[in-house]
């Protein structure tokens, strides 16, 4: 939406971030000063980039549902309505072979080392991770997607290890299905 409001009533939308008490003692590090948030934030980004872009900003993440998620997985697949075979065909392909990461077409792919998908999924499987634990999934060869919703920043932020949650994830789903 424009402002990055959420036009589910609250009571359907999940808080995000008690404060922006995250963003606060980053900045205090670094003597920034800013008026960030106070309260529950709730229908709308939590990222103060974002919210200081007038709520709607790239690396503010997705706001979907699960069937909206699952449809743009499937756009990276052969029933895709949006992306030809031609394009199709590059995705899998590690654009970033000097990185650490390997990336491919906005995505990251599961043969980077230490990935969240975990070593179950193919090494041509895309996904994106979250900073708020959230992360998607598509093993292409085996037409699954994996789609994890988590809030590891509410009411504040946990330093729980989501690496090892999404991968343990990625795991039970393919061990669910084989």
């Amino acid at each position: 939406t424009a402002l990055g409001k959420s036009p589910q009533p609250l009571g359907e939308t999940a808080a995000t971030e008690d404060s922006s008490n995250t963003e606060r003692d980053m900045a205090e590090k670094f003597n920034i000063s800013y008026e960030f948030r106070k309260g529950i934030i709730w229908g709308e980004p939590h990222d103060t980039n974002s919210f200081a872009a007038g709520g709607t900003a790239g690396n503010s993440g997705l706001f979907t549902t699960a069937a909206e998620a699952l449809a743009l997985s499937e756009q990276y697949s052969p029933r895709s309505i949006l992306l030809s075979p031609e394009i199709l065909s590059l995705v899998g392909r590690n654009e970033t072979p000097f990185g650490p990461q390997h990336r491919t077409l906005g995505w990251q792919l599961a043969s980077s080392p230490d990935c969240s998908a975990g070593p179950d999924l193919s090494p041509d499987s895309i996904g994106h991770t979250g900073f708020t634990g959230c992360s998607i999934w598509f093993d292409r060869k085996r037409d699954l997607t994996i789609i994890l919703f988590t809030n590891r920043i509410h009411p504040q932020v946990s330093n729980v290890d989501m690496g090892a949650i999404r991968r343990r994830i990625c795991s039970l789903s393919v061990s669910a299905i084989s």
